[in-house]
């Protein structure tokens, strides 16, 4: 009788532990993330500027004849690769409380997504690639622009 009641308990107890386990690791997913910090904000941007200088001259290069169309897909997917990494990051929300600076972090690295994929599908189109390469200029001057400062 007195193990069928040791069993009984050390169920009882396994369960608790297992709902405190469970407790704690919603707890764990549903808070909130941690803000980014302005220096990984700032190597966040820069990487995404980097990207957006190699993607224009990708396409200058490609304009020019310069590369294999299969060259350039694969780089062109590599950086779409990168961009969406570092897009990701960008979900944290901003240092110190401010938004406006990730936001516009989050709208330029969408931006390069998107043109990057326009230039995948338009690797034979020199007109449209010039266009996409003067776009992907933009988008790196603007984060090269961007005021990022430490706390």
């Amino acid at each position: 009788m007195r193990s069928r009641a040791r069993e009984i308990a050390a169920w009882i107890v396994g369960a608790l532990v297992a709902l405190a386990v469970l407790a704690w690791l919603y707890d764990r997913a549903a808070a909130m993330p941690e803000p980014l910090q302005v220096d990984e904000l700032s190597r966040v941007v820069r990487q995404l500027a980097s990207d957006a200088r190699e993607a224009e001259r990708l396409a200058t290069a490609l304009t020019r004849s310069q590369l294999t169309r299969n060259f350039a897909e694969h780089q062109h997917r590599q950086l779409e690769e990168d961009v969406s990494e570092a897009r990701g990051k960008l979900a944290a929300p901003g240092p110190g409380g401010d938004e406006a600076l990730v936001e516009q972090a989050r709208g330029l690295a969408d931006r390069l997504r998107a043109n990057l994929a326009a230039a995948r599908l338009h690797a034979s189109d020199h007109a449209a690639i010039a266009r996409i390469g003067a776009e992907q200029a933009s988008i790196a001057a603007a984060l090269e622009r961007m005021p990022i400062t430490p706390l």
